[in-house]
């Protein structure tokens, strides 16, 4: 249940995979030929592509792809009673049921891209207020991103990144640079941030997996979805809960292409501990 299959035609986007393979030797097979997963998850060191389908959402590149059952182009799903069909992309729901009813997904053919040339960046936003204001901006420009994300000043520093505030980061095609500095540049001023030198805002996306991280225990976590609208209300109770319970909080925000995120939250003295 590990098979994996990826077309040899250049203008083919796109490969197929069991439900036993991880997500990370996906990525290993289409980066031999200039490809990459349209959206895969945050947590794919740890992941197979049948266990993610299973529960959906939110992962990297879903700022330009959406959620990753939009990236399902067919799938082989075992139905309730045994049967065996095969379903279109648009027949699987967010948490990978099929045709309305809840069904294995065994095989699946996803969405690649080309991804020989993606360039990371970051930006150190100041405060919820910051933060807010850089995504309104992102959002509002249509900044052509493949992936954004964030990260609060707790998970910045379990990264080794300190004094930066909020972190928003992620990444985009080479060949979108002149339209996305515009953008970028426009985040910066609304949000009163500064954008990060290069080499740190690789060291960020090369550390995109933090804490999920091969080899080691996965400290525990919470997950859930808010639109960017009630963003503002959540972070800032998160900011509170130190001074209640003495626990800060380690968080991070995965952007989607409609305004949702999914938050990833951990107790900071684990994230903290992960090498």
């Amino acid at each position: 249940m590990r098979r994996i299959r990826v077309p040899e035609a250049p203008a083919e986007m796109w490969v197929e995979a069991e439900a036993g393979a991880p997500w990370l030797a996906l990525e290993e097979a289409l980066d031999r030929r200039g490809r990459g997963l349209a959206v895969y998850p945050t947590s794919a060191p740890r992941a197979t592509v049948g266990g993610w389908l299973a529960t959906g959402g939110l992962g990297v590149g879903s700022f330009e792809y959406g959620r990753m059952h939009e990236n399902v182009l067919k799938a082989r799903v075992v139905l309730p009673g045994g049967e065996l069909r095969e379903v279109d992309g648009g027949e699987l729901g967010p948490s990978g049921g099929a045709v309305g009813r809840s069904g294995i997904v065994v095989e699946a053919r996803l969405r690649a891209r080309r991804a020989d040339a993606d360039v990371p960046f970051a930006i150190g936003l100041p405060g919820v207020g910051g933060l807010l204001a850089g995504i309104e901006a992102l959002l509002e420009a249509g900044v052509p991103l493949w992936h954004a994300a964030f990260l609060n000043p707790a998970m910045a520093r379990a990264r080794g990144v300190e004094g930066e505030g909020y972190l928003l980061f992620g990444a985009y095609p080479e060949g979108r640079s002149a339209e996305v500095a515009g953008g970028l540049g426009r985040v910066v001023r609304r949000g009163k941030g500064r954008l990060l030198p290069l080499a740190r805002a690789r060291r960020l996306w090369g550390e995109r997996f933090f804490p999920v991280m091969p080899g080691h225990e996965i400290p525990g976590s919470a997950r859930w979805f808010v639109s960017v609208g009630k963003l503002s209300e959540v972070l800032a109770s998160v900011e509170r809960l130190p001074e209640l319970l003495s626990v800060g909080v380690a968080m991070q925000g995965t952007i989607g292409n409609s305004g949702e995120v999914l938050l990833l939250s951990f107790d900071a003295r684990e994230a903290g501990r992960v090498p």
